[in-house]
């Protein structure tokens, strides 16, 4: 198929298309796309990309592939909408304080340079999200490391590699601070959660970790 052929039918973040491209089922993934033949820039809707295909797609592809998915650093404007995700986070968590201590955390949050709150946006809603806290250090020739925690997706979008895709974006940015390793915990025992970090990047056999918390009472 010539370039003629070419219709826009979506936009994707290049941080999601290249953990496809780099994951082992990507095949299939493209499968569900329908004849994918071209990826070129959008100077327009910069970090963004565009998708050409060569023949319509089907219902579900199609669906899939309107989407507009970005992956960035969240805004000071958007933490009700972390808020709200955080309900899919745990089945139950600790009382949350008053909303403008709530704020004023948050606010201190962003003002410090070591701490970067990602998320995965589909057509502009917050569906996925981690942290990153980049921790300096006076070993390994002073170079920091990096802690992810929070990672969570929205329930109605799981298994649709989002959560993937901003650990993978976490890693990047971890890298470019200079980060010489980052780590994860989880307090999951399902196999299928280790291997989902395992494809994000992580080693589940590297390190073994301990967990200490404040004595009750």
């Amino acid at each position: 198929m010539n370039r003629e052929g070419f219709s826009i039918c979506g936009v994707i973040s290049a941080e999601v298309l290249q953990g496809l491209r780099i994951d082992p089922e990507f095949e299939r993934t493209r499968d569900l796309f329908n004849n994918l033949i071209a990826v070129q820039q959008t100077p327009e809707r910069s970090g963004c990309i565009t998708i050409g295909y060569g023949q319509p797609l089907t219902a579900a592809a199609d669906l899939h592939a309107l989407h507009k998915i970005m992956i960035r650093e969240l805004k000071a404007s958007e933490l009700p909408a972390l808020l709200e995700l955080y309900g899919h986070l745990h089945a139950a968590d600790d009382p949350r304080p008053t909303q403008g201590r709530i704020e004023q955390i948050w606010e201190a949050i962003r003002q410090n340079p070591h701490l970067k709150y990602f998320g995965v946006f589909v057509d502009g809603a917050l569906v996925s999200s981690c942290t990153l806290s980049i921790i300096p250090n006076l070993t390994r020739g002073c170079r920091p490391y990096g802690i992810i925690e929070n990672v969570v997706t929205h329930a109605d979008f799981r298994r649709k590699r989002h959560g993937r895709s901003v650990l993978r974006h976490a890693l990047d940015q971890a890298w470019s601070f200079g980060c010489y390793k980052v780590m994860v915990l989880t307090g999951r025992k399902d196999e299928g959660t280790y291997e989902f970090y395992e494809s994000a990047g992580f080693d589940r056999n590297a390190k073994q970790a301990f967990l200490a918390k404040p004595p009750k009472g």
